[in-house]
């Protein structure tokens, strides 16, 4: 079962965006054409652009945030109208989304490149997803340097995430879903010719 026909919508300096979305209704890629990193043409505004900080989902007293899938350095869209916004955890955006931004831009600076290509791929599963919740055990039992395996210490952890899980998704959005991954393959245009970059996020296990 296929979503609903592409979204497509141009916005500053000419860059043009793609959003297709699941069946879900959840967003399932952006691609952008002709993005260009802010500061880097004539009489250019930098710095952070309006970004929606409510709806799409999102509950702020859980920690949650919206983030943009194309980074707003690119010109990507903070309206929740354009689709380019995600809810996520505070931590997923610093520590997953914000680096790979700074690693486009460098990226853009460093190949002299006059504009992107890029195209941001997003996988969802339940906030309370199984899977999610041994992930998240292991991360943390690896963090503080204790075996992953199985044992009466890991059980009563495991089950100690999945009641939180249960009962952060109680007082979340009801539609709302965890980003399992963020794959990201660029394609950075220059008079040297292409460069091609890729990058992925894994899972926010923050949520």
């Amino acid at each position: 079962m296929s979503g609903p026909a592409p979204l497509e919508y141009e916005t500053f300096r000419g860059a043009r965006f793609t959003v297709d979305e699941g069946p879900d209704g959840m967003v399932a890629s952006v691609t952008g054409v002709g993005l260009t990193l802010q500061g880097t043409l004539p009489d250019d505004v930098v710095g952070p652009g309006f970004r929606a900080r409510w709806g799409n989902r999102c509950v702020a007293s859980e920690g949650q945030v919206v983030s943009c899938l194309v980074p707003d350095r690119f010109r990507g869209s903070g309206y929740r109208q354009a689709r380019n916004l995600v809810t996520t955890s505070e931590t997923f955006r610093a520590v997953a989304l914000d680096p790979i931004a700074e690693a486009l831009a460098r990226a853009y600076l460093a190949t002299r490149a006059t504009h992107l290509t890029l195209r941001v791929a997003v996988e969802w599963v339940e906030l309370d997803d199984e899977d999610v919740a041994t992930s998240i055990v292991d991360d943390a039992m690896r963090q503080a340097g204790e075996s992953t395996l199985d044992g009466p210490h890991r059980t009563r952890f495991e089950e100690a995430v999945r009641r939180r899980l249960e009962q952060s998704r109680l007082r979340s959005h009801p539609n709302l879903m965890r980003v399992l991954d963020v794959r990201y393959v660029g394609v950075l245009h220059g008079e040297d010719g292409e460069r091609r970059v890729a990058y992925r996020t894994g899972c926010d296990l923050w949520l």
